[in-house]
């Protein structure tokens, strides 16, 4: 089984937070009452938004897919965010994840000082029907199932961009 990070097409920042929204981290969305708003400034975005946040931002085509496919969705929630172009508004959705899951092979993964993940190496049992989650200790760098990357390029997202997360190197089928 592989695992993938799921990646805008290209790393310049389309949606950037309103001025009116003072708001930094994934985890502030439970608490905050008002509409989040990014501003873009082209039409025709696509499925994955780079942002100023760093946030991963999903049309509600990608949403709608992973959730297709996950069947235990406990770990993790959506938020609803508004993107909007000089000519129209479109929501955005963006996984908050409720629960650090133990998805790392910890002798493979490389640490920095104070424990943030350099390179993570996942250990496909452990991640085995979780199909969404972020490397732990990050908000921002999301990994799927290849079962998800595949049904969102038969549906037409583009996927070329995603990389390929590195698993255990002595896990079984």
């Amino acid at each position: 089984m592989s695992f993938y990070y799921v990646l805008p097409p290209d790393d310049s920042v389309v949606a950037t937070i309103s001025d009116k929204c003072d708001i930094d981290f994934v985890g502030e969305l439970q608490e905050n009452t008002c509409n989040v708003l990014f501003n873009a400034e082209k039409e025709g975005l696509g499925d994955i938004l780079a942002n100023d946040l760093g946030w991963p931002l999903y049309s509600k085509k990608v949403k709608d897919i992973i959730d297709s496919v996950i069947e235990d969705k406990s770990h993790y929630v959506w938020h609803k965010v508004s993107i909007a172009t000089p000519h129209s508004v479109t929501d955005y959705y963006v996984p908050q994840f409720l629960k650090e899951l133990d998805v790392l092979d910890a002798s493979h993964s490389i640490y920095a000082e104070g424990g943030f993940v350099v390179k993570a190496c996942i250990e496909p049992a452990k991640a085995h029907n979780r199909g969404m989650f972020p490397v732990p200790g990050s908000d921002s760098r999301i990994i799927i199932s290849q079962d998800i990357c595949c049904v969102l390029s038969d549906s037409g997202v583009d996927t070329t961009h995603f990389e390929t997360a590195s698993t255990s190197p002595n896990h079984h089928h």
